[in-house]
């Protein structure tokens, strides 16, 4: 049991570490092939985040363990907007504009109402894995547009992608690799164990 427990422990800090490098690796990646750092913030950096989560929900559901690859999706969620937003809300208030909950929160509300549908009928079968991208797409689609209508709205992505430090192509692929195949390992050590 103690030896379990250390191993999925190993598992989590290496998810979460190898799904860091696997980021940096490839926004660093896309910023030295000239790709918008908007696009990366969209994209690269926002789904790669998740990285973690959808490994580990990829193999729960190659295991047989649908419990757990619903729980983690849905666990992760709870998570990222009870204890992150909670957290750094104790730590330093946060104070943000009407903007974000006109429309950050109502696609967040949006995408919740569309996994709840899937749901509703206890199966999650590839036609709900389709409708469920197609959301995302759209979202990510109209994201998008309204960061290159607002160019006021850049400054926080482009923040975000300074704190990711700078390196030769050649190393950041080195680690966009090593952080993705130590993603697919680390997130079968985790499936196993937990």
């Amino acid at each position: 049991m103690l030896q379990s427990t250390a191993i999925l422990v190993v598992g989590l800090i290496l998810l979460v570490w190898s799904a860091e490098r696997f980021v940096s690796g490839a926004a660093v990646t896309a910023t030295n092939l000239g790709v918008s750092k908007i696009v990366i913030g969209l994209t690269i950096v926002a789904i790669g985040t998740s990285a973690p989560e959808i490994l580990v929900a990829i193999s729960a559901s190659l295991e047989a363990a649908p419990k757990l690859a619903i729980g983690n999706a849905i666990g992760s969620n709870i998570a990222n907007i009870g204890l992150v937003l909670g957290v750094t809300a104790i730590v330093a208030p946060l104070q943000f504009s009407h903007e974000i909950v006109k429309n950050e929160v109502r696609w967040l509300i949006g995408a919740t109402l569309l996994g709840l549908f899937c749901l509703a009928n206890l199966f999650l079968g590839s036609l709900d894995g389709l409708l469920l991208l197609a959301g995302l797409g759209l979202i990510l689609y109209l994201m998008f547009a309204k960061q290159r209508l607002q160019p006021q709205s850049h400054d926080v992505v482009n923040n975000e992608l300074d704190q990711i430090p700078a390196m030769p192509t050649h190393k950041a692929v080195l680690w966009l690799i090593f952080g993705l195949l130590l993603l697919l390992l680390s997130a079968e050590v985790v499936t196993q164990e937990a």
